[in-house]
Formats: structure tokens, sequence, C-alpha cells
């Protein structure tokens, strides 16, 4: 499955800083599958939450997938901005 796909295993959370990084981390395969006025309806939220994340690294400590989370966490907003713009 690569370094990028998250396995919602939830043994990130929880983030000391209330970042739903499950949720925020399966944006892109939802873009895939669902119009955007439906994932709207609880993906703003969670979105709006990436900004709280401090790179502490714990959640890094915890992902027995290894991935790089704050990462993925900043490319999963930018890709769900772009796709509110043209959606």
């Amino acid at each position: 499955m690569g370094n990028e796909w998250c396995h919602r295993s939830e043994y990130c959370m929880p983030c000391p800083q209330g970042v739903p990084i499950s949720t925020i981390l399966m944006a892109k395969s939802m873009i895939k599958r669902i119009p955007i006025d439906e994932i709207r309806q609880f993906m703003d939220d969670a979105m709006e939450k990436v900004d709280a994340c401090r790179e502490c690294k714990e959640c890094l400590s915890k992902c027995p997938y290894n991935l790089n989370i704050p990462e993925l966490l900043k490319n999963s907003r930018i890709l769900y901005e772009r796709y509110k713009e043209i959606g």
C-alpha cells in the first residue's frame, strides 16, 4: 500500500492537539468517490484542525506503518482545498 495510505488503525490517536488524523487522511480516498457537497458535511471541520498540528511526532512513534503523518496531514488539506475550489 505504500507509505502514504492510512490503514485507519487509530494507533496514532489520540492526538494531543485533537487532530482527527485518520479522518483527514481518508480525504484522498473520499475525493475519488463522493461529491464535494457530501464530503463537506463532516470533512470541513476536520480539515480546520490540521493547523493545530504542532508536529510533536507523538503520532509517528505510534504508527505501525511508519507514515509521515504531519506531512500527510498537510498534503491532505492541500488536496481537499483544491478539490473544493473545482468542485
